[in-house]
């Protein structure tokens, strides 16, 4: 769920003197490197004196233990040795996929090291696009959601591998993969008390779908922004939300506002009908995606009030904007 701004971006420079040390370990010759992100990650562009160009990435600490990003690159490396283009991982020199990074004396970090690719971010290229071209490009990503989520299905995982689960504990549990939505010092005790109500009935209604062919591993972060158009054509990134979880999720977060109680819009029809070309899509799961947009809105809370690192939303506007919300859905609910 990256956001940059230019706070966050200056702020993470005190990370550079630890990621040149720890690129040591990776048997690269650094000619430069810029920061280009910092987000759940801290994330550098790398030149090498020989031209080659990579992604340095310092993982946010305690959001995954190193099991569960190794098994990031098992999945991502399935996928590519199945056709898809997706990060490429460049091991260390003793061969790991990430090395123990220290930043100052009492933060530790796990980095990895990603080839570099090319291209525009799908989104950037939006505004100036007609309608019918982000509708193609739309009906593309769906085509890619649908082969990750066959590729997941199909898959016979390794031993140990290990990711975050998205059901009705992992959303809506007492403690939320994305940290607790309803607790905020902004938000009035009586939004507080409604909060805790409807995370109550949106836990009993997930826990009531079947998971049967509808919940694998997904992507959970797959929109626009996380599409890079190469002249090889799409490129995946950023599988650092990867679960096991409902599928109707994916397409959720795909189009962000294209999910209504009435229907959906021209990019979400465009993104499932991409979707219906490679895997069969049941109505019932497509009937369920504005209700995953309600848990995206609620667990989007969670995430950006444990990141104080990044520029904090007007609480009082976003709190005021999700009982509007919990007002259009409360009779849809129960």
């Amino acid at each position: 769920m990256a956001r940059d701004d230019d706070r966050s971006i200056a702020a993470a420079s005190r990370y550079e003197k630890a990621a040149r040390e720890a690129l040591r370990a990776w048997p690269v010759e650094v000619e430069s490197m810029r920061l280009v992100s910092h987000s759940e990650n801290v994330a550098y562009r790398v030149d090498a004196t020989d031209g080659a160009r990579y992604t340095f990435r310092l993982h946010r600490p305690t959001y995954h233990t190193l099991a569960e990003l190794e098994s990031e690159q098992r999945f991502t490396e399935h996928l590519a040795h199945s056709g898809l283009s997706v990060p490429e991982i460049v091991p260390t020199r003793s061969g790991d996929g990430y090395a123990r990074v220290a930043i100052g004396a009492d933060e530790r970090r796990y980095a990895g090291l990603l080839r570099w690719v090319d291209g525009d971010v799908m989104l950037h290229r939006f505004d100036s696009m007609s309608t019918a071209d982000i509708a193609a490009a739309y009906h593309s990503l769906g085509r890619l959601i649908a082969r990750i989520h066959t590729l997941a299905l199909d898959w016979e995982r390794p031993p140990g591998f290990v990711r975050p689960v998205l059901d009705a504990e992992g959303f809506m549990g007492s403690a939320p993969f994305w940290g607790p939505f309803w607790d905020h010092p902004q938000f009035l005790p009586s939004e507080v008390a409604r909060l805790v109500a409807v995370r109550e009935v949106i836990h009993r209604r997930l826990e009531s779908l079947s998971q049967n062919g509808v919940f694998s591993l997904i992507h959970a972060d797959l929109h626009p922004g996380n599409v890079v158009v190469t002249a090889a054509g799409a490129h995946i990134i950023d599988f650092d939300d990867t679960a096991f979880g409902f599928h109707a999720f994916d397409f959720a977060v795909a189009v962000p506002g294209g999910w209504t109680m009435a229907r959906p819009d021209y990019r979400a029809t465009a993104l499932i009908d991409g979707y219906r070309e490679v895997r069969v899509l049941d109505e019932e799961t497509v009937a369920l995606v504005p209700f995953f947009g309600l848990v995206r809105h609620l667990q989007h809370i969670g995430w950006i009030r444990h990141r104080p690192e990044l520029a904090q939303p007007d609480w009082r506007d976003l709190a005021r904007r999700t009982m509007a919300l919990l007002d259009r859905w409360e009779e849809h609910l129960e």
